[in-house]
C-alpha cells in the first residue's frame, strides 16, 4: 500500500505554511539573533516580511484552487505477486471505486499472455523509487514481469519483459500516474487487426459495486461524440464505434436521504459511496482515467482477451510491434466534480508540454468569416457548381454584400472543391481566369458602403452608396488527402488509407507539407484545414502499425504549418487527436461537432448526433486548450435556391441557436448563407465592427449536473441525466438530449466573472452553485435571458417578482448560497418554428463600491456592468481588457458620463478595444438602481466611465 502524500486534507495544499527552505533560513536567522542581540530587530523584520510574502503567494494559490473546488485525495493500492496485480483506485475516505483484475494481459506473437495462464511471471518489486518528471517530484513503485520465452521472440539471451508502475506526486495528492514500459526485447506479432487495446494496463472491473452506480462519460466516433450515462458495461464499450481514445470520467451519483438509482437492468441499488448520505451533502466527486504521453496510440475498450466485464487501457491493436523502451501511461485524477477534474487533466497536459502553448494567431478563430463547405449555401460540388454562379465572381460579391450590410467578414474558407486533384493549383473549371485576379478581387476589391444603417433583412441601396477600397480578406485553403498521381509524390513517399486515398509517409510528412504550404502561401493562403482524420487517416496501416507513425505524421504536419506561419483546423478528429494537438501551436482549433450539412428538422432521419451537441465535447477541448469549432452556420431558417444537401433541400430552424453556440464555443464563426441572404442584425450580434468575434474566456462546457446520476428512474436522455421535456422521446430519429452548458468571461480589475448559461430541450431545472465555473463569489448577481425585452434607458427596473421583465436578481437560499433561477428551455423540446427550444442566460456580478463611497440609504452597494446589450456575449475579453469601480471624482483626462445632475460619488470605468469611429453601446445599472445605456469610443488607452 502506497501513501506518499504528507497532506491529510486538500485544504493543506494551499494553506499558508512556509516551505522547508524558508523554515531553515528562519531558524538560522533566529540562532544568529540569539548570539548577537543587535541582530534581533533585523531578523524579526526579515522574518515578518518573508512570512507576509509567503502567505500572499499561498493565499493566491489557494484562491486559484478554490475556484475549482477542493480536490479530494486519491487512494490507491498497488501491489503484485505471482498471482498478478492486487490494486484498486478510489477517493480517500470512500469505498474503492475501481478494482483492477489480477491479469495484465499482453498480446504477443498472436497469443494472449496473462499471469493466470502462467506465461507472465512476477520478477520483483522496487519500492519508493524517487525522481522528477515533467509533472514534478514523484515516488514510484515498479513491478517487473517476465514474458515466458516460448511465447515471445528472443534475440540471443535477451528476454522479453515489461514493467508496470505507479507514480504518486507528494505535491499533487489528487494525481497518480500508471505506466507500462517494454523493458525487454521488441515485442512482435502484437496486431489484433483492429483498434482494441493489445495490452491491459490499467484495467478495471465493471458491473459490480460501486462502479455500477457511477455515472460515466467518454467521447467516441468520427468526432468526439459524447456518451454519458450510468453503469458502464463491456457491452456499452463494444457498441457503434470500435476505436475509443481519450479519457473516461466517472462521477458519483447524487447524494440524498433516499440515495437510490435504477440501474440498466432495472434493479435498485443503494448509494455505495456513502454509509449515511444526507440531503445537505452537495459535494461532488469525479475520477478520470486518461492517456497522457501518447494519446494517439493509447486506446480503451472492453478488452479482447476474455469475457470479463471490464474496461481496459492499452496500445492500439493496429500496432504490429512494440519497440524496446516504449512507454505509455494513463493518469488518474480525482476532482470535485467533472469540470474541476477535466480542468486538472488539462493542467497536467500543459505541464507535459512545458506550459501553456502559445498558438499561432488565426484570423478564422478571431474574426467572422464566410465558408463554402458542405453545410454552406455556396458549396461547389457537381450539383452546386451546376446551379450556383461561378465562384471567382460569386465569392467576392458575397463578401462585398456582407460588408455593405455591416457584417465585416475577415476571412473566406475554400473547401475541397477549390483545388486541382493532382497539384496545388486551383480547379481550372471553377476558376478559369487568372488566380491573381480572384485574389485581387478579395484583397483589394471595390466595395460599396451603405449610405445609412440597414436592418437585418434590408438590402443596400447601391445607387447611393459610396465606393471605397475594402480591407483584405484572409483565405483558408482546405486539403484533406491526396490522389496517387499528386505531383509531390514524385519527391516524397506515399502511403495508402483503407479508404483509397493517399498521404505522405510519416518520415516525409514534415518535408511534404513544408513544400505544400509554401505553395499555399504563394496562392494567398493564410490558414489551412485538414479533414477526415478519424476515418481516413487513423486507420492507414503504414502510419498506424508503428508507435512512431501517427505521432510523427501529425507532428510533421503541424511543424510545417508552424514554420510557414499557417494556422490550421483539424477536422473530424478523435479525442486522442485533440489531446495530441494540445502541444502543437499551429493547431488553432478542431471540430467538436458533426457537419452542419445535415442540420435540419428534428424528424430528419439522420444517424448523426445533432450539430448543436458541443458542450460535453467542450470539456475535452478545454482540457487540451484547443478551441472547438461548431462548423458553419446559417443566420436564417430558409434560404431559397440552396443546392441539395443530405439527399434533399432543407431549412435550418436552429439558425439562432447555431450562431449563439458558435460564438460561445470560442472557435470560428463561419457564416454559410447565400449571397444577400444573411440576417445582418443577427450576424452583427456576434462581433465588433471590425469583425472581431466577441466571445467568452473559455469554451462552452456542460454543467456538472449533466454528468451526475440522479435518484430517479424512468427514461434517460441520449446523453446525461438532465430532465426531459414532456414530449421528450428518445426514440425519435433526432434523439433528444437535454443539456445546460456554461462559460464565463474574466476581466482584469474585477474579482469575479460574468457567467453565461445555455439550456437546450430541458424541462424545469435549477442549477446549483457547483455547476458554475469559476464558483460564484459572495456578491449579488443579476440575470437576464438574451431575448427578454431591454430595460428602458434611464428607468429604474423592478428586479424581483412578476414585474421583473428585463433584469432579475439571483436570490439567496436559507443556507446563504445563491439560488439560481430555473433555466428550463420550455415545456416542449421544440419551439413554434420547429427549432430546438433554448435559452441564453447572462449572470452579471455586483462590482462593490469602494469603502469611501458606500451608501447608507439601503441602495445597492455597487455597480452592475452589463456590457453591450446588443451582443450575444455582452462582456467579452475581446472587447474589454479591464473594469473596476472607483470613488469619484475621476482625474480630468478620463472620459466619463454622469448618471445624474448631483455630484457623483462613484464611477465604473473600463478600457476597451474598438474600431476607428466605432461607437460602443454600454449598459450599466447604477448604485441607485438606474438602468443606463451610454455610447463610448476610443477607450483602449484612456479610461471610459459612467459616474453617479
Amino acid at each position: 500500500y502506497i501513501d506518499v502524500s504528507p497532506l491529510t486534507s486538500p485544504l493543506h495544499v494551499c494553506s499558508p505554511v512556509p516551505s522547508s527552505g524558508f523554515l531553515l533560513f528562519a531558524r538560522w536567522l533566529l540562532e544568529m539573533a540569539s548570539r548577537r542581540s543587535w541582530l534581533a530587530p533585523v531578523a524579526w523584520a526579515v522574518l515578518l516580511a518573508m512570512t507576509l510574502i509567503a502567505t500572499a503567494e499561498k493565499q493566491s494559490t489557494f484562491r486559484h484552487r478554490q475556484r475549482l473546488g477542493e480536490a479530494p485525495v486519491l487512494d490507491i493500492q498497488f501491489s503484485a505477486s505471482q498471482q498478478g496485480l492486487d490494486a484498486f483506485v478510489g477517493i480517500q475516505g470512500q469505498q474503492p471505486w475501481l478494482t483492477f483484475p489480477a491479469d495484465t494481459d499482453v498480446f504477443v506473437n498472436g497469443q494472449w499472455l496473462t499471469q493466470s495462464n502462467g506465461n507472465i511471471a512476477f520478477v520483483r518489486t522496487e519500492h519508493n523509487q524517487t525522481g522528477t518528471d515533467k509533472l514534478g517530484d514523484y515516488v514510484e513503485t515498479v513491478h517487473h514481469w517476465r514474458l515466458v520465452a516460448s511465447a515471445t521472440n528472443r534475440q540471443g539471451s535477451a528476454q522479453a519483459s515489461i514493467a508496470t508502475s505507479l507514480r504518486r506526486y507528494p505535491a499533487m495528492p489528487d494525481v497518480a500516474l500508471l505506466k507500462f514500459n517494454n523493458t525487454g526485447v521488441p515485442l512482435q506479432g502484437t496486431s489484433l487487426g483492429n483498434e482494441l487495446p493489445m495490452a491491459a494496463f490499467p484495467s478495471a472491473l465493471l458491473a459490480q459495486p460501486p462502479v455500477d452506480s457511477l455515472g460515466y462519460a467518454f467521447w467516441q466516433g468520427l468526432w468526439p461524440l459524447p456518451a454519458v450515462s450510468a453503469n458502464l458495461t463491456a457491452d456499452t464499450l463494444n457498441t457503434r464505434f470500435k476505436r475509443k481514445d481519450g479519457p473516461i470520467l466517472f462521477t458519483a451519483p447524487e447524494h440524498s436521504v433516499a440515495a437510490h438509482i435504477t440501474n440498466a437492468n432495472g434493479g435498485v441499488t443503494k448509494d455505495p459511496l456513502r454509509s449515511a448520505p444526507t440531503s445537505t451533502d452537495t459535494r461532488r466527486y469525479s475520477l478520470l482515467l486518461g492517456p497522457l504521453s501518447d494519446p494517439i496510440n493509447t486506446v480503451f475498450g472492453s478488452g479482447a482477451n476474455t469475457s470479463v466485464n471490464r474496461i481496459v487501457f492499452g496500445p492500439s491493436g493496429m500496432l504490429t510491434s512494440i519497440p524496446t523502451g516504449y512507454v505509455y501511461d494513463v493518469v488518474c485524477v480525482a476532482g470535485a466534480g467533472p469540470t474541476a477534474t477535466t480542468s486538472r487533466y488539462g493542467q497536467l497536459l500543459q505541464r507535459l508540454n512545458g506550459g501553456p502553448v502559445r498558438r499561432l494567431a488565426d484570423p478564422f478563430v478571431d474574426k467572422l468569416s464566410l465558408w463554402t463547405d458542405n453545410g454552406a449555401y455556396l458549396f461547389y460540388t457537381k450539383q452546386g457548381a451546376s446551379v450556383l454562379p461561378p465562384p471567382e465572381k460569386a465569392l467576392p460579391s458575397a463578401i462585398d454584400a456582407l460588408w455593405q450590410q455591416g457584417v465585416p467578414v475577415a476571412g473566406l474558407q475554400l473547401d475541397g472543391w477549390w483545388m486541382n486533384q493532382t497539384t496545388s493549383a486551383p480547379n481550372a473549371e471553377l476558376f478559369p481566369g487568372p488566380w491573381s485576379s480572384f485574389l485581387n478581387s478579395i484583397h483589394h476589391r471595390q466595395q460599396k458602403q451603405p449610405s445609412g444603417p440597414t436592418s437585418g433583412d434590408a438590402q443596400v441601396n447601391t445607387a447611393t452608396a459610396a465606393a471605397t477600397t475594402g480591407p483584405s480578406v484572409s483565405l483558408l485553403l482546405y486539403k484533406a488527402f491526396f490522389s496517387p498521381a499528386y505531383d509531390l509524390f514524385s519527391r516524397f513517399d506515399k502511403v495508402q488509407s483503407p479508404k483509397g486515398c493517399f498521404y505522405p509517409s510519416a518520415h516525409d510528412a514534415e518535408a511534404f507539407y513544408t513544400v505544400l504550404f509554401s505553395s499555399f502561401k504563394a496562392l494567398g493562403g493564410d490558414s489551412f484545414e485538414t479533414d477526415f482524420m478519424s476515418d481516413h487517416l487513423l486507420p492507414t496501416p503504414a502510419l498506424a502499425n508503428t508507435t512512431a507513425g501517427l505521432p510523427m505524421y501529425l507532428r510533421g504536419l503541424a511543424t510545417a504549418g508552424h514554420t510557414a506561419g499557417l494556422p490550421m483546423q483539424w477536422c473530424m478528429p478523435t479525442t486522442g487527436i485533440v489531446l495530441f494537438a494540445s502541444g502543437l501551436p499551429a493547431v488553432t482549433n478542431a471540430r467538436a461537432s458533426v457537419d452542419y450539412a445535415c442540420e435540419g428538422p428534428q424528424d430528419m432521419d439522420v444517424g448523426w448526433f445533432p450539430n448543436y451537441m458541443i458542450g460535453v465535447a467542450g470539456h475535452v477541448f478545454w482540457a487540451a486548450d484547443v478551441p472547438p469549432s461548431k462548423d458553419v452556420t446559417w443566420t436564417r431558417a430558409h434560404e431559397a435556391g440552396v443546392p441539395v444537401s443530405c439527399g434533399s433541400a432543407h431549412d435550418n430552424p436552429n439558425h439562432a441557436l447555431d450562431l449563439a453556440l458558435a460564438v460561445l464555443s470560442t472557435g470560428p464563426v463561419g457564416l454559410g448563407d447565400g449571397i444577400n441572404l444573411t440576417n445582418a442584425s443577427a450576424a452583427r450580434a456576434a462581433a465588433a465592427a471590425d469583425g472581431t468575434i466577441l466571445k467568452p474566456s473559455k469554451p462552452l462546457t456542460a454543467i456538472d449536473s449533466l454528468f451526475v446520476p440522479k435518484a430517479t428512474s424512468g427514461v434517460l436522455p441520449l446523453v446525461g441525466f438532465l430532465p426531459l421535456t414532456r414530449d421528450g422521446d428518445c426514440r425519435a430519429a433526432r434523439p433528444c438530449s437535454p443539456a445546460v452548458h456554461q462559460t464565463h468571461t474574466e476581466l482584469s480589475g474585477a474579482e469575479t466573472a460574468w457567467h453565461y448559461l445555455v439550456s437546450l430541450m430541458v424541462a424545469s431545472f435549477v442549477p446549483v452553485e457547483a455547476d458554475l465555473y469559476p464558483p460564484l463569489e459572495s456578491v449579488p448577481y443579476l440575470y437576464r435571458e438574451h431575448r427578454w425585452t431591454q430595460c428602458p434607458n434611464g428607468s429604474r427596473p423592478v428586479l424581483e417578482g412578476p414585474a421583473a421583465t428585463c433584469l432579475r436578481t439571483v436570490g439567496v437560499d436559507t443556507s446563504g448560497r445563491h439560488a439560481l433561477p430555473d433555466v428550463s428551455s420550455g415545456p416542449s423540446r421544440l419551439d413554434a418554428d420547429g427549432a430546438v427550444a433554448w435559452q441564453l442566460f447572462a449572470l452579471t456580478p455586483l462590482l462593490p463600491l469602494p469603502q469611501s463611497s458606500r451608501l447608507s440609504d439601503g441602495k445597492q452597494q455597487g455597480w452592475y456592468f452589463l456590457g453591450e446589450p446588443d451582443k450575444l456575449v455582452g462582456v467579452s475579453s475581446q472587447r474589454f481588457s479591464d473594469v473596476s469601480v472607483v470613488a469619484a471624482p475621476l482625474p480630468h483626462q478620463q472620459r466619463h458620463q454622469h448618471a445624474s445632475q448631483q455630484a457623483p460619488t462613484s464611477c465604473v470605468r473600463w478600457h476597451m478595444r474598438s474600431g476607428t469611429g466605432e461607437a460602443v453601446r454600454i449598459a450599466t445599472l447604477t448604485p441607485s438602481g438606474t438602468y443606463l445605456e451610454t455610447s463610448h469610443e476610443a477607450c483602449e488607452h484612456t479610461w471610459c466611465s459612467v459616474c453617479e
